[in-house]
This record gives C-alpha cells, structure tokens and sequence, in this order.
C-alpha cells in the first residue's frame, strides 16, 4: 500500500519549499549520481486511497510539515557528511538556534 500525500510535486517545487523553511540549506549534486538521460521518471504520484479505505487512515502532517521536522532531526541529530553515499550538508547549520 501506499502511503502518500495525494499530491503531485516536481523536484523545483521541492527545493523551493525547503529553502523557504531552510535559506541556508545548500544542494549538492554528485556527477557519480546522475541518471542517465532517458531513464528519469518525468511524473510520480502516489495515490493513498487503499490504506484510507481499509484503515481509516489520514495524513497527519502536511509536506511542509514533514520537511521542517526533518530538518530539525538531522539538526538534533546533528549529522554531517555522508549516509549511504548521499551527501548531506547540514554543517552550516550548526551554529544556527
């Protein structure tokens, strides 16, 4: 089952929002990374319509919500550098409070 938001949103609505949450929040793109030219997948929207009818499920957090909650975590957290090969830049953050 999916659990998601209903929602369509590109990568640039994406990084708008966590910058309007985060102005100092850099992004990072490693060559390594990069897909190849026809494999991006152009449009994804999960529909959460399932778990909503067989639970009674319901969002409790709105995306911006969820970004500005995560970001607090990797702050408490107080991780920097690389999980899993991603790049993680949250060291500018540090003195921020």
């Amino acid at each position: 089952m999916n659990i998601a938001s209903q929602q369509e949103i590109s990568i640039g609505q994406l990084v708008r929002k966590i910058d309007q949450i985060n102005p100092s929040a850099r992004i990072v793109s490693e060559d390594i990374r990069i897909r190849p030219e026809k494999s991006e997948v152009e449009r994804l929207l999960g529909s959460n319509e399932k778990i909503r009818r067989l639970t009674g499920w319901q969002p409790a957090y709105t995306l911006k919500q969820g970004i500005r909650e995560t970001i607090e975590w990797f702050r408490n957290k107080k991780i920097y550098g690389a999980i899993n090969g991603m790049s993680i830049m949250y060291s500018e953050m540090k003195d921020q409070r």
